[in-house]
């Protein structure tokens, strides 16, 4: 009896020619430029027009009588070599160009996947076969792997299975399913499995979860990783909270490592969006612990703002007071960090009760803060949300700052970061104090006017030209 063939080998066969399509794509067609580049330095370059003048010249008072008949021939063998040379150099140049002319055709063709449907930003002709027909959707299928480990194959992947039936995504998940993790941690194959998270069914998303549930720390501290994670926590936060709160049980005990890292913080922060403040406790409780490190960290100060936004108005206050439970230099240290004010800044923007206790704090240092790059944004933030007695008080210590050292507001109109500080004043304060900054501003001799001066000259211009007439016409 005969026997049946193997359709198992055959898909085998099939699949390492599909491969192999791929991995070559055009080669055939596009010779590498370093072959061509090869070939050139192989070849003796032809003379140019200066170098076939300088050798008549060194020949022109020589006697040809005297030359034997040996080097007659020896230089005609080298005329003919030189004009092969030639001939060959200009073919392999032609073909260069040919060859060029073809790539700006193909690049000018978007090249369509399936239906003849053109998908413009893409470089199609790169996964065409050899007969120059497009791949096919059943290759996609079979090397979906391959491609999507590829900076242009994965694109395609993509949009297969956004435009693809249910059956179509069932066979690219299914051919796919034996590499999640990994393609989860690839730079092109990441894409591809938030795609499917975004358009897959739940139970391809139910797969992919108890695929990755063993390895959550280790993608929430990779760089492609987190990513597919956060996507896995958006969609799951919209039916199934319970699998999120699995997830941060999975890496509860490295939290604080996650916080302050440039990956895992953006985790967390999504994970804290989409659960309640009672099922992201124990994220408070680490806050809580750590939280005059995380305020002066870059990606600490983020995690400190995300639970503030959650937190209700008592667990709140335990934070902050936790924050600013430090001594004055501490502090003043905290307002100067290029972090550390970021993180007071979001506690003035959102929670009042802070500003009396900030300006106990600063108040002898309000104009050195003034000039500071960071804390600077501090005394702008109480002069913005303070009452009218609080922001009167920080008018108050630059004035007697002034009388003591007539240089301390023209220092302040000429600094790069002060100059915002005399506009929230004159913003803000009393209309007495108001006034007397505005003199005082324009009391600057002009030789002492810099373009900062010249900001703030403009901002009284536009906003208190009254006030500004009233005191130039006393003058």
């Amino acid at each position: 009896m005969e026997k049946k063939p193997d359709s198992n080998n055959n898909d085998n066969t099939n699949n390492m020619e599909i491969q192999k399509k791929l991995k070559n794509k055009i080669s055939k067609t596009n010779p590498p430029k370093e072959i061509i580049e090869d070939k050139r330095s192989k070849t003796n370059k032809p003379e140019t027009i200066d170098e076939e003048e300088n050798n008549k010249e060194k020949y022109e008072d020589i006697d040809m009588d005297f030359l034997d008949d040996d080097e007659e021939e020896e230089n005609d063998s080298q005329d003919e070599q030189k004009n092969k040379n030639k001939k060959t150099n200009l073919a392999i140049e032609s073909a260069s160009e040919s060859q060029l002319n073809i790539n700006k055709e193909r690049e000018n063709q978007n090249i369509s996947i399936i239906n003849n449907v053109n998908y413009n930003n893409f470089i199609y002709y790169n996964y065409i076969n050899p007969d120059g027909e497009a791949i096919s959707t059943n290759e996609i299928i079979r090397s979906s792997i391959l491609m999507s480990k590829d900076s242009v194959g994965y694109q395609i992947v993509q949009l297969e299975y956004k435009r693809g039936n249910n059956e179509i995504k069932k066979k690219i998940f299914n051919s796919l399913q034996s590499e999640i993790l990994i393609l989860s941690k690839d730079a092109f194959g990441n894409y591809v499995i938030q795609t499917i998270i975004y358009y897959g069914e739940k139970e391809q998303i139910e797969k992919i979860f108890e695929t990755i549930k063993n390895d959550i720390f280790d993608l929430s501290y990779h760089i492609y990783g987190c990513r597919v994670l956060q996507t896995l926590i958006e969609v799951l936060g919209n039916y199934d909270k319970d699998k999120i709160k699995i997830i941060l049980k999975k890496i509860s005990d490295f939290l604080f490592v996650l916080f302050i890292n440039q990956n895992g913080n953006h985790v967390i922060q999504k994970i804290i969006d989409k659960l309640n403040f009672e099922e992201i406790n124990n994220i408070y409780i680490n806050v809580l612990k750590n939280a005059n490190y995380l305020a002066c960290n870059i990606y600490g100060t983020r995690i400190i703002q995300s639970v503030l936004k959650k937190c209700n108005e008592e667990q709140a206050k335990q934070l902050i007071e936790e924050i600013l439970k430090v001594d004055t230099d501490k502090f003043i240290d905290l307002c100067k960090d290029k972090y550390g004010n970021y993180t007071l800044q979001f506690i003035l923007d959102n929670f009042n009760s802070g500003i009396e206790y900030f300006l106990g704090k600063i108040k002898e240092n309000i104009y050195k803060f003034s000039l500071n790059k960071y804390a600077s944004n501090i005394i702008e933030k109480i002069l913005e949300y303070g009452n009218i007695e609080q922001r009167d008080e920080i008018v108050k210590e630059i004035i007697e700052n002034d009388n003591k050292d007539k240089d301390c507001i023209l220092k302040l109109c000429n600094d790069k970061y002060g100059n915002y500080v005399i506009q929230k004043i004159i913003e803000f304060c009393s209309e007495d104090y108001k006034k007397e900054i505005i003199k005082r501003v324009n009391d600057i001799p002009n030789k002492n006017r810099k373009k900062y001066w010249k900001y703030i000259y403009n901002f009284i211009d536009s906003n208190y030209k009254n006030i500004l007439i009233i005191i130039q016409s006393k003058n």
